[in-house]
């Protein structure tokens, strides 16, 4: 079994998955890989930057996510990915996550398993402390994939961290300044919230959010590859945001449970 904290090798392009800013590949030991691209255009530069803070906060916090590897392509192997329209790919550094194939967007079954029950339903409420902490902008109903484990029981996967924080796409240390803006209404939260007995469960994973120590996520932010461009002043905003953002974390639950009883 391969170590997931160990970086994949990559040796072949296999095709586009889904929207076109996405590429899957196969590694050397036959696993296949999502891989995105940094700055694969101007308007989505933090993309990779944002899925690998995400992804690796995410896991400090035992979440249901997959693990995120800083991969290199070879130049021959970056010739047999086809461009993507009116962009061009910078660099070698990129981002590779594992392919679930066995699971499927909340969207395409989301009829299916009203009923079901949710084998880590636990990570519900922490699914939106989590998002409402980094500021999480797109929990689509795409965004979230579910794996069926018996004929009526699923698990959840949460994917797609790209767009999160203040300026998603192209925060900076300006834009880390301005007061988040939280989407309340995603169709993924009222169905959540649906299965969440006890509110009290957004306030405890707020808790457990708010326990993560400073040093702990300033490890992360320092270890974002240096091709990325993400400076020292950058960095230490968007340290100093997640840390401000911890400690109002249980009144954005408060206003979430508000907002929910009202609708």
């Amino acid at each position: 079994m391969q170590n997931t904290n160990q970086s994949p090798k990559i040796v072949q392009y296999l095709q586009i998955l889904g929207e076109d800013y996405t590429r899957l590949f196969l590694s050397d030991i036959g696993l296949k890989y999502v891989v995105k691209f940094h700055r694969v255009k101007h308007y989505r530069k933090r993309e990779v930057v944002n899925e690998f803070i995400a992804g690796k906060l995410a896991a400090l916090l035992n979440l249901p996510v997959a693990p995120v590897h800083v991969i290199s392509l070879s130049p021959e192997l970056c010739s047999k990915v086809p461009q993507i329209k009116g962009s061009r790919m910078q660099g070698n550094v990129h981002l590779a996550i594992p392919y679930n194939e066995k699971a499927q967007p909340f969207k395409q079954i989301e009829d299916k398993i009203r009923s079901f029950s949710i084998k880590n339903q636990q990570q519900l409420a922490r699914m939106i402390a989590f998002d409402f902490w980094i500021v999480n902008m797109d929990r689509s109903r795409t965004n979230l994939l579910i794996s069926c484990i018996t004929e009526n029981e699923i698990s959840i996967q949460m994917i797609d961290h790209g767009k999160c924080f203040p300026g998603d796409y192209l925060w900076d240390k300006e834009t880390l300044k301005l007061t988040p803006e939280h989407r309340y209404n995603m169709p993924i939260y009222k169905w959540a919230l649906s299965h969440i007995p006890n509110e009290n469960e957004l306030y405890e994973s707020a808790h457990e959010i708010k326990l993560l120590e400073e040093n702990i996520i300033k490890e992360i932010l320092d270890d974002i590859p240096k091709e990325w461009e993400v400076t020292k002043v950058e960095k230490e905003a968007l340290l100093s945001f997640l840390m401000n953002q911890q400690h109002d974390l249980e009144e954005y639950m408060s206003s979430f449970l508000s907002y929910h009883k009202y609708v």
